[in-house]
């Protein structure tokens, strides 16, 4: 009895040993993780790098950024303009909504409201200067939109998901506008190495970099596209991640029950907003609501309905300026002579897989509409 007492004794004396030294770890692993985020803000204070902020501090500084901007729906407003029977409609479908999400893993329903307002957030922290190549001494706007024409039939000629080309356009822009110098004999240098980050990150199976210096008709070698990789990393401070349009298209297009043919048109005008100088720096959210608006209003009577308010948090009003911008983007396409020049993606979604929505007769047969919004987009710009 006494030999038990005694194995007893030693092992609770064992446990307690083992709790003190989880103990004294946990508190070692705590002092050091406070050292270095204390570490960190004191460098984000400094200027050099930013900080992380946690999860729940981001939806509320997006509303603050939202409403300094005056860019968000009152939601007061919205339930004035409703009558009760709309009302019930759109929480009806909302609730829908949220159960089909729910019921698929892959839509990730119980977090996905979440997962985007954290991707609006996004939007500012990665927010592009408007019209930064305005007085550059050697790259003209011009020289940009050759430059996207020509990735897009690179990204074609390579297979690629669609979001490695959105997030390509998005490096290439994030680092021209915080670039102090650039040349025009290195924009084919910059692009192609922005499509092989944008390549890691997205795709699963990436091309070599020999295949980059060949597309390229060896005007650059693979030890010039590896510098330039890590230039890039350096000035995008190694955040190559960023809200795309086409993500909130899919969520607008989905939520609202948009029919295949009307989002291929939307596609359409986001790739051909990629192309345009004027459409760059705004915002992914707002230029795929306005690519979905413009391709409601030309593929049938469908209207912004209240489900695509809701879930865009754009309204009509809010939408009408960018638009304009995408009539005058694709006017220029369809009935000028830039069409000629630039003409990538026109020729990517005249194919039967794509519908053949560049060529669809609702073009011609709206282009009064679209001429009269362009010249409203030109009128703004003066």
């Amino acid at each position: 009895m006494t030999t038990a007492t005694t194995n007893a004794e030693q092992i609770a004396n064992q446990k307690a040993l083992a709790n003190r030294q989880r103990g004294a770890l946990g508190e070692i692993r705590t002092t050091r993780a406070q050292q270095l985020r204390n570490k960190m803000i004191q460098k984000n204070q400094e200027g050099k790098i930013p900080a992380k902020r946690p999860l729940t501090e981001l939806k509320i500084q997006q509303t603050e950024i939202e409403e300094a901007v005056n860019d968000s729906v009152e939601e007061e407003n919205m339930e004035v303009s409703l009558s009760e029977e709309a009302k019930q409609a759109l929480a009806e479908k909302i609730q829908e909504n949220k159960n089909d999400d729910c019921a698929q893993d892959y839509l990730a329903g119980h977090y996905v409201e979440k997962v985007y307002d954290y991707l609006r957030y996004l939007e500012h922290k990665h927010a592009i200067e408007p019209r930064y190549l305005d007085g550059h001494p050697e790259v003209n706007p011009k020289m940009r939109s050759i430059l996207v024409d020509w990735l897009v039939q690179v990204h074609k000629r390579f297979k690629l998901v669609p979001d490695t080309l959105y997030l390509t356009v998005g490096i290439l822009d994030r680092y021209l506008s915080n670039c102090e110098k650039i040349s025009k004999n290195e924009m084919q240098l910059i692009g192609i190495t922005s499509l092989m980050l944008a390549c890691k990150t997205e795709e699963i199976l990436c091309p070599e970099v020999d295949d980059y210096v060949y597309i390229c008709d060896n005007a650059y070698n693979s030890e010039e596209i590896l510098k330039m990789e890590l230039e890039i990393f350096h000035i995008l401070d190694f955040n190559v991640g960023q809200p795309m349009s086409i993500s909130f298209l899919r969520r607008y297009s989905n939520m609202g029950g948009v029919e295949a043919r009307q989002h291929s048109m939307a596609k359409y005008l986001l790739e051909l907003s990629l192309v345009d100088y004027d459409l760059m720096s705004m915002k992914p959210s707002i230029v795929a609501a306005g690519a979905l608006n413009l391709s409601l209003q030309l593929l049938g009577n469908n209207e912004w309905t209240d489900v695509l308010q809701h879930y865009s948090e754009y309204s009509n009003e809010d939408l009408k300026h960018v638009v304009n911008l995408l009539c005058k983007c694709l006017y220029q396409i369809e009935f000028t002579k830039t069409g000629q020049k630039l003409a990538a993606v026109k020729k990517k979604y005249s194919e039967s897989k794509t519908y053949n929505i560049s060529t669809c007769a609702e073009i011609t047969a709206h282009r009064e509409m679209i001429l009269e919004n362009a010249r409203k987009a030109k009128d703004a710009k003066k």
